[in-house]
């Protein structure tokens, strides 16, 4: 029943984001509702009364005056027509651009699980269809043009013959049924089409955008191969879209079949009415062209009622959106209080295992661990065992799948993600720069603080690479926005990352393998620097190399999703365990 009242009311819902987006759309639509009807009448009654006026032998002056009064009224009417339809097709050109930015800004609230889903980026493809609500009008405006013209004309025609109408009616079941069964076909198809997109984006992607795997196809001698898996999508796409035009084209044919027999019929029954001098020539011409022009009304409003169907598809993927991005939003009510509880930040892990989804296998299992205000902590451990993991979950990038991560003794789950990343600066070793000058991408922000940034340069030793670039912190990194833009090495890259964390100036950082791209030595200068800059704030380390290891308050040493070891630098190398291996291997490059 629920169900049934959403497609009852979907019209309803549609007109509101139209009139929320752009109202003067629906402003612009509206007289056209009333002028297609008019012309309809028109173009069916005024043929009717010149031919009789003809037949009765009227004055040439009586006729052309008819005829231009008719030519006046409809070029009248057209060029008013015309202007509402220029006026409305802008509207919905805005409309479309601001619900796909409304789109957009969406889908970068959701969750990084949600963004790694192969389901949920459907979601997202298809809701990018929502910008075609707007055309959701526009077929509502001929649904009521239609059923106006239909009753209108079909008060003329039934004075006639009723048969008439039972005859189009029959007929127009007939493409009803075969337009609700096409509907059905295309619902069906419309997923696979969205897989098949994503396949596609993603190869396009690579090919044109992306400039590291560029490179690795052509120092690898790819192009064969990468062309390969390009032809296999395209011959995906090629199936898909054939089987869509043979379905269609039959489809097609078949409506042109039951068109013909329809204007078969028509054709009959009037003939025989004209024969036994029921009606006049002129009055064959009127009915005929009323009668067509019924049927092309009611075809059009059973094919109409098909396109709404369609929209009912869109509106639900832009919903389905939404709610994806409203599922995990309920708010604290320490934070609804409007209390801090970020002052003097207390991190506990209790009991935390987590599976990453689509697979039962734990990356992390039963995982106890209180990071204290201040504290800084060294997460180790070998690949795979579970170190970013953690950090992911801490980020609120997934959620666990037993236990809780509680900032002073709140869910972080709780808390609007708003406010918790106000709260957090990190690097990740897939750090990203964005195309934009060095200034905006410390700040990420429209007008930098140049004075703060270079002062955090001066106490991270980085001065000497802001002063060699070409125009300082308005340099841009990539040509894409300027033609003296620079390429960042892999360090220099790091050290951007580092310094926009810093610069964030959030009670909590993390770092998860910050200086993978920097040498030991400046890997040195540069964590000596960052601790007599971070001295008044939590920050996690997640490193591969210890050298940081030995100034920091605490380290974890992790292995197959467990903590196996915990606790100061010079206790964990009086245990001699794994740390304590594992630091010895690497202390030629600290010592």
């Amino acid at each position: 029943m629920k169900r049934l009242l959403k497609k009852l009311l979907f019209p309803f819902e549609i007109l509101r984001i139209i009139s929320h987006f752009e109202f003067s759309y629906i402003w612009w639509s509206l007289p056209q509702i009333f002028i297609v009807p008019i012309l309809s009448v028109l173009s069916v009654y005024a043929p009717k009364l010149i031919l009789e006026q003809l037949t009765a032998e009227h004055s040439y002056a009586n006729i052309a005056l008819t005829i231009s009064i008719y030519c006046g009224v409809l070029f009248l009417l057209k060029n008013i027509n015309v202007i509402l339809s220029e006026k409305s097709r802008i509207s919905a050109d805005r409309f479309s651009k601001r619900l796909r930015v409304e789109v957009g800004k969406t889908t970068m609230q959701l969750n990084l699980s949600d963004i790694e889903s192969p389901d949920k980026q459907d979601v997202i493809l298809l809701a990018q269809n929502a910008e075609k609500l707007v055309g959701s009008f526009s077929i509502f405006q001929k649904v009521i043009s239609n059923i106006i013209t239909v009753i209108t004309l079909s008060i003329i025609v039934v004075d006639l013959d009723i048969i008439l109408l039972c005859a189009i009616s029959i007929v127009l079941s007939l493409k009803i049924f075969f337009s609700v069964w096409q509907y059905l076909c295309n619902k069906k198809v419309r997923e696979k089409f969205a897989k098949n997109e994503r396949v596609g984006n993603y190869l396009q992607g690579l090919a044109y955008f992306d400039f590291g795997a560029q490179k690795e196809i052509r120092v690898n001698s790819l192009q064969t191969w990468f062309m390969t898996k390009i032809n296999d999508y395209r011959s995906e796409m090629l199936y898909l879209q054939y089987r869509d035009f043979r379905r269609n084209a039959a489809f097609n044919i078949i409506s042109a079949l039951l068109t013909a027999v329809e204007v078969f019929l028509v054709f009959i029954i009037l003939i025989s009415k004209y024969i036994k001098e029921l009606i006049s020539i002129a009055d064959f011409t009127m009915y005929f062209s009323a009668t067509t022009t019924i049927a092309t009304s009611l075809f059009s409003l059973a094919s109409n009622f098909e396109a709404l169907s369609e929209q009912s598809l869109n509106l639900d993927d832009y919903r389905k959106l939404f709610d994806l991005a409203n599922q995990d939003t309920k708010k604290s009510d320490i934070v609804a209080k409007g209390k801090n509880i970020f002052e003097k930040p207390t991190i506990e892990f209790k009991d935390v295992s987590f599976a990453y989804p689509g697979t039962d296998k734990l990356v992390l299992k039963n995982i106890n661990l209180t990071i204290h205000n201040n504290e800084k902590l060294v997460i180790v451990g070998l690949n795979g065992s579970g170190k970013t993991t953690l950090i992911k979950l801490l980020c609120k990038f997934y959620k666990p799948i037993l236990g809780t991560i509680c900032i002073n003794g709140v869910d972080i789950w709780e808390i609007p993600n708003d406010e918790y990343y106000r709260q957090i600066g990190a690097v990740f070793q897939d750090f990203q720069n964005f195309s934009f000058s060095l200034g905006e991408n410390i700040a990420l922000c429209e007008i930098p603080d140049d004075e703060k940034i270079l002062s955090l340069c001066n106490e991270l030793n980085l001065s000497s690479f802001v002063s060699s670039t070409p125009n300082g912190l308005q340099t841009y990194i990539s040509k894409i926005f300027s033609p003296s833009g620079i390429e960042l090495s892999g360090g220099e890259g790091q050290k951007i990352a580092i310094l926009r964390a810093i610069y964030k100036n959030a009670p909590i950082l993390i770092l998860d393998e910050p200086t993978a791209n920097l040498d030991a030595k400046t890997e040195n200068e540069i964590y000596s620097d960052f601790f007599k800059i971070s001295d008044n704030k939590t920050t996690i380390f997640v490193s591969h190399r210890l050298a940081v290891s030995s100034i920091a308050d605490n380290v974890v040493v992790f292995d197959n999703g467990k903590i196996i070891e915990y606790g100061q630098h010079k206790d964990l190398m009086l245990l001699d365990g794994v740390y304590a291996e594992m630091y010895k291997k690497q202390s030629s490059f600290y010592v």
